[in-house]
Order: structure tokens, then sequence, then C-alpha cells
């Protein structure tokens, strides 16, 4: 994703509010780490994001920011990590995986559009551009089902 702002936040909103559901009352964290933008807090919880449990991380390096998200992943105590990068090597994205999976976390990598031909272990990778009239999305990769374009219904 080349241009931030397409609704990328809009795309996973209804599984950031459900993942901070959880049945003893106590909302998980969520983590973003660096968001192109500053987070629009009044949208956020008017949507049902719990806003006393989301954290924002500004790192100096792309580094920092991948140590922070296997950290946030890994933790046990996240919901969701949203990572925003440039791009990282195959090592980085298999450890960020791992750690989601350890960590039971929803794990989600913002890249720019040149990284769509690259190999991932992402479980689901999907690209959302610019459309004439509005943003258009493809869904890449998939485990176990079809990739290509979705289509918006209703």
């Amino acid at each position: 994703m080349d241009a931030p702002g397409l609704g990328e936040i809009q795309l996973f909103l209804p599984a950031l509010v459900q993942s901070q559901r959880r049945s003893d009352g106590e909302a998980p964290w969520q983590v973003w780490i660096a968001p192109p933008h500053e987070p629009f807090a009044p949208a956020l919880a008017q949507q049902g994001v719990e806003l006393t449990r989301l954290l924002v991380v500004r790192p100096d390096t792309a580094t920092e920011a991948l140590w922070a998200a296997e950290q946030a992943l890994s933790s046990g105590v996240c919901a969701a990590v949203l990572l925003w990068l440039k791009g990282t090597d195959d090592r980085w994205l298999r450890r960020l995986k791992l750690a989601a999976e350890a960590g039971g976390a929803l794990g989600v990598l913002f890249r720019p559009e040149r990284h769509r031909f690259e190999s991932s272990p992402a479980t689901v990778r999907l690209l959302l551009t610019q459309g004439e009239r509005e943003p258009h999305l493809e869904l890449l990769k998939v485990q176990g089902g079809r990739t290509g374009p979705i289509e918006r219904t209703g």
C-alpha cells in the first residue's frame, strides 16, 4: 500500500473491535507501531475500540519497529498488533508470524505495493489500492483459498 489513508484501518476495524472483547471483561492491548498518521481517537472510540488499551509506538528505526512488533505479538497480552513498514526481509516476516502464533495475536503488516510479488509466510495477504471511484481490494494470498479481486456487495 503506497498511499496510507485508503481505508486500511476501516478494513480491519471490525476485527480490532472484536479482538478486544473478552468474557472476563478485561480488554487486551492493541499496539500500533509506526502508523503514518496520528490515530483519530474519537472515531476509534465511536466504533468500539477501547482507547485505554491502545498503545501507539513511534520507533526511530525499522529495526526498532520490528523488535517492538515481535515483543508485542509474542507477549500474550495483545489482541492485535498493527505495523507500518517500508519493507523487511523474509527472516523478520517469519519471526513476526511465529511471534503472533506464540502470543495468539492478530498481526497486521502494512507494506508498500512494490512488495506484492515477494514471498511471505503470511496466512493472508491483501492489496489495497485507489480505484477510479473507490479503493480496490485484492486478495493476493490465502492459505487454502482462492486469490483475486474482492467485489464489493451492498
